[in-house]
């Protein structure tokens, strides 16, 4: 588990951004957008910190949605407030940074529904208490990733010992 930083907290204010002002530029639910935006290629670049070196705007980031999944008009794109939908994209980017989590693991395991029907209870809270409740309530497991020094020394260590079985 890392720290949250300058970078992260940009990475939370902007995808916390596109998902409270999504609706200004596509007319389908939340719960869809959601769930493309968090299996896109889009997401990719937030994980992986691109996203911060590029110039887009909340516009340019829902075409590039829409040009990977295609137009939709299925359901009301007014019906989860703008300030839900803040705290969702917040709180997503926030586990995704501080937990090292890809988008698509956590949407497969964080419905969007459950953070919509959570932010009456958590939204005042800090994301780290909310984010322990919400694992903690869920029974939400996740694969620990391992960094590329532990990779390494794994490696180093298994090559030594096939070298000393020679």
């Amino acid at each position: 588990m890392g720290s949250i930083d300058f970078n992260g907290i940009c990475l939370c204010k902007m995808q916390a951004s596109l998902f409270e002002n999504y609706s200004d530029f596509c007319h389908y639910s939340p719960h869809i957008f959601v769930m493309r935006f968090m299996n896109s290629k889009l997401a990719e670049r937030f994980d992986d910190m691109l996203i911060l070196g590029e110039v887009s705007s909340n516009e340019t980031f829902v075409e590039e949605i829409n040009e990977q999944y295609g137009q939709s008009s299925f359901g009301n794109p007014h019906s989860v407030s703008p300030e839900v939908l803040y705290w969702t994209g917040y709180i997503y980017r926030y586990w995704c940074y501080k937990y090292n989590i890809s988008s698509k693991l956590l949407i497969q395991a964080v419905h969007p529904k459950m953070l919509f029907n959570r932010y009456v209870v958590f939204h005042s809270m800090d994301p780290d208490y909310a984010i322990n409740r919400i694992i903690e309530e869920e029974g939400i497991c996740f694969p620990i990733k391992k960094t590329l020094e532990e990779l390494l020394e794994e490696n180093l260590n298994e090559a030594i010992k096939g070298y000393q079985n020679k």
